[in-house]
């Protein structure tokens, strides 16, 4: 369908709607495209009359997004056709949809039918083919559908907008026309054309206030300087109350909101400086703009009211939401109303109904109802009007006054009211008054029509034939893409699902009904791969994937008197439940055909199995299976597939009959004894079968039994259900028995007693026995309740060669609340696994083959192995034994030649036991909470001792209430509030484990220990027994107490024992208040482990204050002792000190030690303060005073002082370190001084500094003295406000060589410069080194000279770099000598921005016959490079000189040289080269000659070009 074009489409579409109308419908509207949608708007054209569906269709087409311009056409057909609200809002929104800013003939089309219509309100027609004029009514809607469209009308028809211009300024035509012709303007842009009229309309007196404010509000759509000055100029002047609180109202909403522009608030705010705030009530009567606004976005709300009526003429509420930095338009509704208030008056105004019957009421009640008539005084008129006499004939009065309210209504005006609803800036239409009678009438038409109609004729449709059918089909996935390929058409590649369901059936009735239903439901899968060139080529491969469930059910049924018979014919053919399909398909030329399968290998199967008598369930399987065949393709592309479920009938039963019978025996007195019910299910044919199944009650014993019999397949079973009730010691008990029995063979019993006794005593018991597993169980639960309450709970599980018994116990009384839990587990091993020593035989077997397995490439065996390793194991232990005894206990005495496993025991069994108890405690603890205001009373707090009602009257409505005074009491509010809270009790808990490998046990305890004094107390424990490993003791106790004597007292114990580790762990702590505050503190901590450890810290602290504070001493110890083996190290800290905060004033010491055979130390630490002055010293030594530290830290009037000394001895070297620190107000000072020596040598370091607040000085010494000689080192750095300024000394002296460097620097404002000279003397030599480097603002330099000699050698090396704005400056000159042979070379460089100067010179001399010279010349300037070269080479008789030079300029170059080589005078050789170029002419000319051994040679050669000509000459001799 969807490649179907529109002339092809149109003509098929009537016979697809002939041949099935519901079909149709769902392939078009899922078909999706342009053509489709036309063709359903053919379809809807043919429904003849005004349809409310065919509305609501068109509708939602119009709602759909991307519309096209067919589209748009066939919705412009369907206007044409019918004018209907649905479809003239349909069209717009396609058209609003579709306009991207273009305008299009079909847009145009459009506003040309907008304004054949409209025609300016004129009230006549220019459509010759209709007859009638349009009225207000439809001019009203194509002024609101015109709106909708907005900009799109506007630039496709100025004509239209002219003609709505039109319609605004008419005063004949109602007032809703020319607001609706305003508000078209809404969506466009304003031009001055539009702009104009507007102001017209808007500053017009004449006109009505709706109508200005609908003018008002188009105008503010885009306002600008001159329009709101003008709008607010005018409003000084203005007599309409209405607009102008409107206009103000909404201007101040403007200026206050945050969602407005900048510019247009400051707009607001110039032109309202001399303008009225409106009033802010909101129940004035006068028109208003409301707004609130938020961080989600704003609501506003537009109420206007006449100066004629009390209610309002139009509510408008607007809602926007906020995302994303932008305001969306979410809902808009608007109500516009006139004519309502004759209705109102009529029924609540003076003479009103209401009133007048109130009245007439309360005379007919007189006094025989005080209650009412009282009421009735209330709403009626008050004492001081004059009240009307009713006459006597009340009903009489009550209906006249109902015949004049009919009256009043029917001759007044009638109501009329327009809703408009905009949902997201979507215009959704709008309802009239007028149009509700007739959507009413409508709606009850559909509603007979779909709720009483429609149902009966499918239920009379369904009941009388079988053949009805209905089928749904949904498109679920369609998805396509293309590919690029190397010959250049596109591979498309797509994928489509088709889900389709439905059912056929219905009912036959008659003596014997018949029913019938057939689901099914498809699942289609199209995948193609090909190539697709519109309107030239479309083939490629499809393939079809097909997913089929299909079931089927046929019945019939008869009633007869007690019995009920269904018959169910056996199916005829087989029933698809699950089919999977998979088919492949070579499209071509239009053309589908079937791609045949593989013949080789075809895979064709079909697996039966029974399912029901007469019914197999097959699995069929049909594939080509092409693994076995090179060069096909994989699966599924080797052709048709088929994998399916099926029930098939096996043809021997005819029919299924079920048979449900009823029947009542009754005693001689005619009172039922006993009912019964029979099922019989009976499968008629060859392969008869039947099963009986019933259920019988008899009235007398309150049993039910049931019984289930299958003869063929050798099934009777039954279950008797009983009710037992027996008396038992004056107590009654109920039960029940629930027997399940096979051929009278009791396989199941069940049975439950309850017992009940006055609240006192519940008892609740279930028992189940299986014996054919030699199981039973039961539950049991008794309850009792007297003065204390106590509830038993057990269960009991017996299974073969297993039982488990669980009991728990609840008591509850005044005292105390107890629960207990005991569980019981016994297993009968080797009774449940009777070969259980087979099979650790077995295993025991596979341990020993694995040890005695033997190693590769070696005799032993893996046994051997092992052996010896524990062998070696136990001797390295027994070493170890001599230093840890309790390793002795580690060793194991077996090797794993010997090992055996352990044999199973006889009996599992585990035991558990659970308690716990919670003691109350009867004496509590009141806490007071303090309430706000306490204290206050009423009069305190100014509340009115009165509270008055003034009088309300509505004589609109006849409503009077008087005027009413109460009198409130006065009250006062507590100060607190009390809180009763039960004081902590007593806890306990505790469990037992016990079983075969392993017991435990533990307790915890705690709570409220108060006899005398008050006392808390936790006591846990925690037992483990088993193997070594996992055996353990852990307990503990904490307890906290108050004495009489103001003592509190806090205590913590715990300690855990196993055998490799043994802790404890203790704390306590006292706090005792009398004249003075008295604290101790106790920590202790042990750790010790029969492997050689022990460990153990303890820490004491004592502390004595006064109760405000001002004398306070502390002391504390800490003791930390560790041992392993013969290592063993202890610890000791003390503390004490005491503080006056008062005074001013404290003292402090610690002492810290510390011993371990590697390392000995101790540290002292005294501190004073008094008299403002802070002293502290600090003294350390360690190992025998081989390292001592003394530090001193005072401070007094606001200075500082550090001074430290250390001395110590290591490796026969002295080593000493002092340290001062001095900290003022205005500098601060330091001097680090260190120094080792011995008997031969000496280091010495001195460093000195000052900081004040202009300058910085740093000074720095050191000598080094030793055997072979001396070194020393000073250096000093000054940084002040005029910079930074550095000089130093370094000399070293190891004999025979001395050297000695001296450097300066300087940083300042002007620039930065360094010097240094490095001299080095020797016996038989002298160096010299000098660095000089300068930076300033307008240079940079650095220069270098070194001198040297040493025995027969001397060089001379200097270096200068400039850096300036000029050029860039490198020079270097070096010189060497050796007894007669010298080296020299210089060389300099220039450098600016366009030019480069190279100058290179090298003279080597080794003897008069040796020796070897160059000379280099290079310029480079813009466009130009120079290069000159001279080379001369002496090597006793053999000399080479070597001459050249070459210009590049720009189209130009030179090249030219000469060579020249003699041997011994008489052998020479000679040769010249000339290179010459210029404008796109040149030359070239070599010669060579020379005489070598009695031969001569010569050769020249020129070659001169211009162009593309040349002229060559050669000669050679």
């Amino acid at each position: 369908m969807r490649v179907l074009r529109n002339e092809t489409l149109s003509q098929t579409v009537a016979e697809m709607v002939r041949v099935s109308h519901w079909l149709t419908f769902q392939a078009l509207f899922q078909c999706g495209t342009t053509e489709c949608t036309s063709a359903i708007m053919q379809i809807i054209w043919t429904v003849d009359g005004v349809s409310l569906g065919v509305d609501a269709l068109v509708y939602a087409l119009g709602l759909q997004a991307n519309p096209d311009a067919a589209r748009v056409r066939d919705m412009l057909s369907m206007a044409q056709y019918k004018q209907s609200k649905a479809i003239m809002y349909a069209l717009a929104n396609t058209v609003k949809r579709f306009y991207k800013g273009a305008v299009t003939p079909e847009i145009m089309e459009v506003s040309k039918f907008m304004e054949m219509i409209l025609n300016g309100c004129s009230g006549e027609t220019r459509d010759t083919d209709r007859e009638d004029p349009p009225g207000p009514e439809e001019a009203f809607l194509v002024l609101r559908v015109v709106g909708v469209m907005g900009r799109a009308m506007q630039d496709a028809s100025p004509a239209l907008i002219s003609s709505v211009l039109r319609c605004m300024k008419k005063s004949d035509i109602p007032l809703s026309n020319q607001r609706a012709a305003i508000q078209a303007f809404m969506l466009m842009d304003i031009t001055a054309e539009i702009r104009s009229p507007l102001l017209e309309v808007y500053q017009n007196p004449q006109s009505p206030a709706e109508i200005r404010l609908a003018a008002y509000q188009v105008l503010m759509k885009n306002p600008d300087h001159s329009l709101i000055r003008e709008i607010t100029n005018g409003l000084k002047d203005e007599k309409d109350e209405q607009l102008k609180s409107f206009v103000l109202s909404h201007l101040y909403n403007i200026f206050n909101s945050a969602d407005e522009k900048p510019e247009l608030k400051e707009l607001v705010e110039a032109a309202l400086q001399d303008q009225l705030s409106p009033t802010s009530s909101v129940f004035s009567r006068l028109s208003k703009n409301y707004k609130l606004s938020s961080l989600l976005g704003s609501v506003q709300s537009n109420i206007i009211f006449d100066d004629r009526n009390t209610l309002p003429k139009e509510l408008k509420l607007e809602a926007s939401l906020k995302a994303f930095d932008r305001s969306y338009d979410m809902l808009e509704v608007g109500v516009e109303g006139a004519g309502f208030e004759p209705t109102i008056k009529a029924l609540f105004g003076e003479r009103g109904f209401l009133p007048e019957t109130f009245s007439r009421l309360m005379k007919l009640a007189g006094d025989s109802t005080p209650m009412l008539r009282e009421l009735l005084d209330r709403v009626s008129a008050g004492r001081g009007r004059n009240r009307r006499q009713a006459p006597e004939d009340h009903l009489k009065a009550i209906k006249d006054s109902f015949q004049k309210l009919l009256h009043d209504v029917r001759f007044s005006a009638a109501p009329e009211a327009t809703a408009v609803l905009r949902l997201l800036g979507d215009e959704v239409g709008y309802m009239k008054t007028s149009e509700m009678r007739k959507m009413l009438e409508t709606l009850f038409m559909y509603y007979h029509v779909f709720i009483r109609g429609l149902p009966a004729q499918a239920f009379l449709k369904l009941a009388s034939s079988a053949e009805n059918e209905l089928f749904f089909h949904y498109i679920f996935m369609e998805t396509s893409f293309s590919l690029p390929t190397a010959a250049g058409f596109p591979l498309k590649l797509s994928l489509s699902g088709v889900f389709a369901a439905g059912a056929r059936g219905g009912l036959r009735p008659s003596a014997v009904t018949e029913a019938s239903f057939m689901p099914s439901v498809g699942v289609e899968l199209i995948t193609r791969m090909g190539v697709h060139l519109p309107d030239y080529v479309d083939a490629g491969t499809e393939m079809h994937t097909n997913l089929y469930h299909e079931s089927s059910l046929r019945a019939k049924a008869s009633v007869k008197t007690n019995q009920i018979k269904v018959s169910l014919p056996a199916p005829e053919s087989n029933i698809q439940l699950l089919s999977v399909s998979n088919k492949l398909l070579s499209i071509s030329s239009g053309q589908a055909k079937p791609v045949p399968s593989l013949a080789e290998d075809r895979v064709d199967s079909t697996d039966c199995q029974p399912l029901l008598k007469g019914l197999n369930l097959c699995t069929v399987i049909r594939y080509s299976n092409a693994s076995s065949t090179e060069q096909t393709p994989y699966f599924p592309l080797t052709g048709e597939a088929t994998f399916a479920v099926e029930v098939q009938p096996t043809g021997k039963v005819s029919e299924y009959t079920a048979t449900i019978t009823e029947e009542t025996v009754k005693d001689k007195r005619g009172r039922p004894k006993a009912a019964s019910v029979t099922l019989s299910l009976k499968a008629e044919g060859q392969e008869s079968m039947e099963a009986t199944a019933s259920v019988r009650y008899d009235h007398n014993k309150n049993t039910i039994s049931t019984e289930l019999v299958i003869p063929d397949w050798d099934v009777e079973a039954g279950i008797n259900l009983a009710v037992t009730q027996s008396d038992q010691d004056g107590r009654r008990m109920r039960g029940f028995t629930v027997d399940v029995t096979t051929k009278n063979i009791p396989q199941l019993t069940l049975v439950g007693r309850a017992r009940h006794e006055m609240m006192k005593e519940l008892m609740l018991q279930l028992q189940m026995d299986i014996p054919s597993l030699k199981t039973d169980a039961s539950i049991s639960a008794i309850l009792k309740r007297d003065e204390n309450v106590q509830m038993d709970l057990e269960s009991v599980l017996h299974l073969p060669e297993t039982s488990c018994q669980q009991k728990a116990s609840l008591k509850y009384d005044d005292d105390k609340f107890q629960v207990e839990l005991k569980t019981d587990l016994n297993a009968e091993v080797k009774k449940m696994i009777p070969n259980a020593e087979e099979h650790l035989q077995k295993l025991q077997k596979l341990i020993d083959d694995i040890l005695d397995q033997k190693v590769a490439k070696t005799d032993m065996k893996l046994r051997h192995i092992v052996t010896k390793g524990i062998e070696a194991g136990n001797i390295w232990l027994d070493k170890l034994i001599t230093q840890f005894p309790s390793l002795a206990t580690l060793r194991s005495k077996r090797s794993l030649s010997d090992l055996t496993l352990p044999a199973l025991p006889e009996k599992l069994f585990l035991q558990s036991d659970s308690f716990f108890r919670y003691e109350f405690n009867k004496e509590k603890i009141i806490i007071t909470l303090p309430l706000p205001l306490g204290g206050k009373t009423s009069e305190e707090l100014n509340l009115p001792k009165t509270l008055f009602f003034p009088t309300i009257d509505l004589p609109q409505i006849g409503l009077h209430i008087p005027a009413k005074k109460y009198v409130l009491p006065s009250f006062s509010i507590p100060n607190s509030l009390g809180l009763t809270i039960p004081l902590l009790g007593l806890a306990e808990a505790s469990t037992k484990i016990h079983s075969n490998l392993y017991n435990w046990e533990g307790s915890i305890s705690g709570g409220n220990n108060t006899v005398d004094i008050p006392s808390y107390a936790v006591q846990y424990k925690a037992m483990a027994q088993s193997i070594s490993l996992l055996s353990y003791k852990l307990e503990g106790a904490g307890m906290i107490s108050e004495r009489a004597d103001d003592n509190l007292k806090y205590l913590l114990n715990c300690s855990f024992s196993h055998f490799l580790l043994d802790t404890s762990f203790s704390i306590m702590e006292t706090l005792r208040v009398t004249e003075k505050l008295n604290g101790q503190a106790i920590y202790k901590f042990e750790a010790s482990s029969p492997l050689g450890l022990h460990a153990s810290l303890q820490s004491s602290t004592q502390y004595t204050s006064t109760l405000n504070s001002d004398d306070v001493l502390v002391d504390g110890t800490l003791d930390v002792l560790l041992k392993l083996a013969s290592f063993q190290t202890n610890a000791s800290y003390s503390h004490s000190y005491n503080l006056r905060p008062l005074n001013h004033e404290g003292r402090g010491e610690s002492t810290l030690r510390f011993d371990s055979p590697f390392i000995r130390f101790q540290n002292m630490i005294q501190g004073v303060y008094a008299n403002s002055e802070l002293n502290v010293v600090s003294k350390t030594r360690t190992q025998k005073d081989v390292f001592k530290h003394v530090a001193e830290l005072r401070y007094k009037d606001a200075q500082l002082t550090l001074k430290c000394n250390a001395v110590g001895l290591a490796l026969g070297k002295s080593l000493n370190n002092i340290v001062e620190f001095g900290l003022s107000r205005h500098m601060s000072i330091f001097r680090i001084e260190s120094q080792a020596d011995d008997d031969a040598s000496r280091v010495y370091s001195l460093i000195t500094g000052s900081l004040s607040s202009n300058r910085m000085e740093v000074n720095s010494e050191g000598s080094l003295t030793f055997d072979m000689g001396r070194a020393l080192h000073k250096v000093s750095v000054r940084a002040g406000g005029d910079g930074l300024t550095f000089t130093g000394i370094n000399n070293i002296q190891c004999s025979p060589v001395t050297m000695e460097n001296t450097f300066d620097g300087a940083i300042g404002a002007n620039g930065a410069s360094f010097a240094s000279t490095t001299k080095v003397m020797a016996e038989e030599g002298r160096g010299e080194l000098n660095i000089e480097g300068s930076v300033t603002p307008s240079e940079a330099s650095l220069y270098g000279d070194l001198k040297g000699h040493a025995y027969d050698a001397a060089t001379t090396n200097n270096m200068k770099v400039i850096l300036n704005r000029r050029a860039l400056t490198f020079t270097s000159n070096t010189k060497g000598t050796l007894r007669q042979m010298t080296t020299e070379s210089s060389h300099e460089l220039t450098l600016t921005l366009w030019t480069l100067s190279l100058r290179s010179k090298s003279d080597n001399f080794i003897c008069e016959d040796i020796y070897y010279r160059q000379n280099t010349k290079v310029d480079v300037k813009p466009f130009v490079l120079a290069l000159d070269i001279t080379n001369k080479l002496r090597f006793y008789d053999l000399s080479v000189n070597k001459e050249g030079h070459m210009k590049l300029d720009a189209l130009q170059v030179e090249l030219g040289g000469t060579l020249n080589g003699t041997f011994r005078e008489q052998h020479n050789i000679q040769h010249t080269y000339e290179l010459t170029y210029k404008d796109m002419s040149g030359s070239v000319k070599y010669s060579t000659s020379g005489n070598i051994i009695d031969a001569q040679l010569s050769h020249k050669c020129e070659l001169e070009f211009a162009g593309f000509s040349s002229n060559s000459k050669s000669m050679g001799k």
